[in-house]
């Protein structure tokens, strides 16, 4: 991953992908336990996972769409301890 500054916010460039401040690509969506892109792609089909906007060929997902799915992650978990 690269950066490049613009302004207070930072553009991201995945795979070779340059994204704008505020959205990433399924590259720094995945899940980290397994790194698999397909496992976004799954959940997004089960309706667990923000649909990603499409630019062209790029599927892109808004940060905040991602930090609010976390957040529902988090209640939930926090609710069943």
């Amino acid at each position: 991953m690269t950066s490049a500054s613009s302004g207070t916010k930072t553009s991201k460039t995945w795979a070779g992908v340059t994204t704008p401040p505020g959205v990433c690509t399924a590259s720094c969506c995945t899940v980290p336990a397994t790194g698999a892109v397909t496992v976004v792609y799954e959940l997004i089909k089960a309706k667990l996972f923000p649909r990603p906007i499409k630019v062209g060929s790029a599927s892109l997902w808004v940060d905040s769409d991602i930090s609010t799915w976390i957040e529902v992650l988090q209640m939930a978990r926090d609710a069943n301890e």
